[in-house]
């Protein structure tokens, strides 16, 4: 994909809508496989991209009550970004239904941006393995959005959180981290290791964000442990012997968005400061800004999101 600076007409609300101008958009690994041409699956080109989207709502369309202008909200995505504008720009429209407004006095309407992607995706996953106090988790991509996130969910309640990552670069930050108890690298034996570290039991569930080495994963497990599947987007397919499967009793569980619970949840978490949106560096609305953090995820090298702040003023400006 070419991505390129334009300008649109100010978009203008349907009846059921309402324009939001756009305090920040997270640069997800979605949008990294739009622009290099692997995920092509419904999207329709022209586009602007972004998903993860939080801003004022500054107009509303006539079925929409107008006191609502003026306060602060954050976005369901569902079309928005793929098949429909998304938050790579100043304002976008955006169906009511999808709107969650934000409570008064919420701590950062730039950080919110990730409220619903990655941390109540994140969220979401972590409640699908059912784990509580005292247990162990496994998560793959420890250093992105969804895997950095779900290590905060769970470590709030007590549960012994065990990463894997695939850089070098960032296992010092990662293992610096209060809510990750060890960090592995990938090219490590990290399925000897977690048996031995976990009384030979396992661990009681893991979240594979990356889906390169979901054999590996499964072996990390406990008898009838789960492994949830959630932000693997990549079209090739992943082996997986089903005799691992079938006699440790183990659950494969895909997992995908979050619901209105899991949002409720971080945003009462969030602002009791059990949960912290994890932001590498902020960029100013720039398709060189795109291509930045777009190099930064081929590289590795960052650890959660980089934000596109329509706000900020480009270098030299």
């Amino acid at each position: 994909m070419d991505l390129q600076d334009i300008i649109l007409d100010d978009p203008e609300p349907n009846p059921n809508e309402v324009i939001l101008q756009i305090a920040a958009c997270g640069f997800s690994r979605h949008d990294a496989l739009i622009i290099s041409g692997i995920l092509k699956r419904g999207v329709i080109l022209p586009r602007v991209l972004g998903h993860e989207i939080s801003g004022e709502i500054v107009e509303v369309g006539k079925n929409v009550p107008k006191q609502l202008i003026g306060e602060k909200a954050v976005v369901i995505p569902k079309e928005l970004g793929h098949r429909q504008h998304g938050g790579f720009a100043e304002f976008v429209k955006v169906p009511f239904s999808s709107l969650i407004v934000l409570p008064s006095g919420y701590p950062s309407l730039k950080q919110a941006s990730l409220l619903f992607s990655p941390i109540s995706v994140a969220a979401k996953a972590v409640k699908l393995c059912g784990i509580h106090e005292g247990n162990s988790l496994v998560i793959t991509g420890a250093s992105g959005g969804l895997g950095v996130h779900a290590a905060q969910v769970a470590a709030a309640v007590g549960v012994k959180v065990l990463g894997i990552t695939s850089s070098e670069k960032k296992i010092t930050r990662l293992q610096s981290m209060p809510w990750y108890d060890s960090v592995f690298l990938d090219t490590e034996p990290y399925e000897e290791i977690i048996p031995s570290i976990t009384d030979d039991e396992g661990a009681s569930a893991a979240i594979d964000t990356t889906g390169l080495s979901l054999n590996r994963v499964l072996t990390t497990l406990s008898s009838k442990g789960k492994l949830i599947i959630s932000g693997q987007l990549l079209p090739s397919p992943t082996p997986i012997i089903p005799a691992e499967i079938i006699f440790r009793e183990l659950q494969l569980i895909g997992s995908l968005g979050a619901g209105i619970s899991e949002v409720e949840q971080s945003i009462f978490d969030m602002q009791a400061g059990a949960i912290d949106a994890i932001i590498e560096k902020t960029l100013p609305l720039k398709a060189s800004s795109l291509k930045t953090a777009l190099d930064n995820m081929k590289a590795n090298t960052s650890i959660g999101r980089i934000l596109i702040d329509p706000q900020l003023p480009p270098k030299g400006e």
